[in-house]
């Protein structure tokens, strides 16, 4: 099982958010000259939180995938004490800071848990170089239990993803997603209808679907109550 998302100590940090006043939030936004408020921020942003700061980011980790080493983006979150501690991942950008002013009341951890496998005999490429064949009738495959979760002709492959971090305040409700796994964004929207805002469990298959044809995919989404 892959886990890509919060740790119990950066939860435990979210969670001593609430009842705290959300001041502003400071990033990097490409487009930052036509909108009063980011769409997006690359690698990282900080929200202001009475007087101390937390770190949003979604930065490359190396981990498993389909039992190769890859670079997968992850969420995460890190207190800062001092101002000066916050350094903004396109550093050569000159950040904004958008003013909130706003008290949190709650935060919500949408994730999900995404299980590919095959249980029909056939092929199934692993990575660039290596296939693992079985044609009916066979008696023996070979022994590759390490190889992303293959064993004797079923396939599998399981992630638990964060997908968003959504912070319920008083007059509004702000939405920080992950973009793609091999992209650093993160979306950010505002809206107290908030599922609506975030790509729907459908929306998860079909971006798993694509190169993994064949595959049953299964997503169980969780609303994580901090």
């Amino acid at each position: 099982m892959v886990t890509v998302g919060f740790t119990n100590v950066m939860m435990y940090q979210l969670k001593e958010l609430k009842g705290k006043e959300l001041k502003s939030i400071s990033c990097v936004d490409d487009e930052i000259k036509k909108r009063k408020f980011p769409r997006s921020a690359y690698g990282n942003l900080f929200l202001c939180v009475d007087d101390m700061y937390m770190e949003i980011g979604n930065l490359f980790r190396s981990m498993n995938y389909f039992g190769n080493e890859e670079d997968i983006s992850t969420l995460f979150c890190e207190l800062k004490l001092r101002q000066s501690e916050c350094q903004h991942y396109m550093y050569t950008e000159i950040a904004k800071e958008y003013v909130i002013d706003d008290i949190i009341e709650n935060i919500i951890v949408i994730r999900d848990k995404i299980s590919l496998y095959q249980k029909e005999y056939g092929v199934k490429v692993v990575s660039d170089n290596y296939e693992l064949r079985k044609e009916k009738g066979e008696k023996e495959i070979p022994n590759v239990k390490d190889l992303g979760g293959i064993e004797l002709g079923h396939y599998t492959y399981n992630i638990v993803l964060d997908q968003a971090l959504v912070i319920k305040c008083a007059n509004n409700t702000y939405i920080f997603e992950r973009g793609s796994l091999f992209t650093e964004e993160i979306l950010i929207r505002v809206n107290k209808n908030y599922m609506v805002e975030i790509d729907s469990v459908e929306d998860v298959k079909k971006y798993w679907r694509e190169g993994n044809e064949g595959l049953r995919i299964d997503v169980e989404r969780e609303k994580i109550q901090i």
